[in-house]
């Protein structure tokens, strides 16, 4: 019996991390009122969505280490932002949180993690959960540890323009049109 192994076509992925890149980064948000939407992100996700994009969120969230709230308050708020993109027909495909800080309030949180950006756990996760295409990846961060973790694992990165929605069609156009040239 001959095994038939089927090759799955990869994806490129949008990696975004979430204060800062999908809403405000008023500091430690977790709970539904104090999460405001920046500028074109549901627009930019449905976008994304609709050019076979994988949207993958990576983000630190060392308030948990710190005890500002419990992994029960980013639940509530992760599923707040599913649904609010699900009225529009869009999705985020996966979450990905670091919890520990090594200078952490709450002990079981308190160490060094591979998953905490700048280290690139979360990202490894991804691809080893989806598959991929890095080469037409990219990613979008706010701070400069968002830089560093895509840049070890040769993902093109940004830093958030104004409006999500404009930056994310300006940069896959750009790809498309190095592709069709």
């Amino acid at each position: 019996m001959k095994i038939i192994k089927k090759k799955f076509k990869r994806k490129p992925c949008c990696f975004l991390d979430r204060d800062g890149v999908l809403n405000y980064d008023t500091g430690y948000v977790s709970k539904i009122k104090d999460f405001k939407w920046r500028p074109g992100v549901k627009k930019a996700i449905k976008f994304l969505n609709k050019k076979n994009y994988y949207v993958i969120v990576i983000s630190n969230q060392a308030g948990i280490a710190h005890g500002y709230f419990k992994e029960d308050d980013l639940a509530q708020l992760t599923n707040y932002i599913q649904n609010e993109l699900l009225k529009q027909s869009s999705f985020i495909n996966k979450f990905y949180y670091c919890f520990y800080h090594p200078d952490a309030k709450i002990k079981k949180y308190k160490k060094k993690s591979i998953f905490r950006k700048p280290e690139t756990g979360m990202l490894n996760l991804a691809f080893k959960n989806f598959s991929i295409n890095r080469k037409k990846s990219f990613f979008i961060g706010d701070r400069v540890t968002d830089k560093i973790c895509a840049k070890k694992m040769k993902l093109k990165f940004y830093f958030p323009k104004k409006n999500l929605y404009n930056q994310v069609k300006n940069i896959i156009n750009a790809s498309e049109n190095l592709t069709n040239n």
